[in-house]
This record gives structure tokens, sequence and C-alpha cells, in this order.
């Protein structure tokens, strides 16, 4: 080869390296925003995702507490027969059952 010719085939190589260098820096560039993107919209709805499961959890955590408390008190025969006469309409034996309704024509 020709000095002349050496030098602009080493200067079309070395032009050729550097849009390839170029579009390579672009393309990692464009994959890494879109892949960190993606990754980021993820991670916000794992995070949301949490956030519901542990309001959940502290809610079924509340409600195992009250049955819990309801428990304890079922043991109580006073309580249960409290609730047997305001719930169920219990009566003890003699007792007669005498309920007391609003006047229609007073109320209005």
């Amino acid at each position: 080869m020709e000095p002349g010719k050496r030098e602009q085939h080493y200067l079309r190589r070395l032009n050729t390296r550097g849009i390839s260098r170029v579009i390579y820096v672009v393309l990692f560039t464009f994959l890494a925003v879109y892949f960190g993107k993606l990754h980021y919209r993820n991670w916000i709805y794992m995070e949301h995702r949490v956030r519901e499961a542990k309001q959940t959890y502290n809610e079924k955590l509340n409600r195992l507490e009250e049955l819990k408390k309801e428990k304890r008190r079922m043991k109580d025969p006073e309580y249960v027969a409290k609730i047997a006469r305001e719930e169920l309409y219990f009566m003890k034996p003699g007792e007669v059952r005498i309920e007391v309704t609003p006047d229609p024509v007073t109320e209005k």
C-alpha cells in the first residue's frame, strides 16, 4: 500500500471504530434507562403491595385480639346471660317479656 492510501485506510478504520463506539454507548444508555425505568416501576408496585399486605396483616391481628377477648368474656356466665337476654331474648324462668314500642301517632 502507498503511504497516502495507508493513511486513508487508517482514518477510515478509526472513523468506523469511533462511530461503532458511539452507537454502543447510545445503545447501552438506552437499555440502561429503559430497564431502569421498568425496574423502578416494578419496585413502586411491589412497595404498594407490601404496604397493603402489612395493613391487612395488622387488621387481621387486631381482629384476632378482639376475638381472643370475646372468647375470654364467653367464659363468664354473667356475660353469657346478658348476651342471651339482649340478643336472643332469653328469659329466666317465671319472667314475662314486655316490649314497649313507640306510639306511631305521637311520634309524628
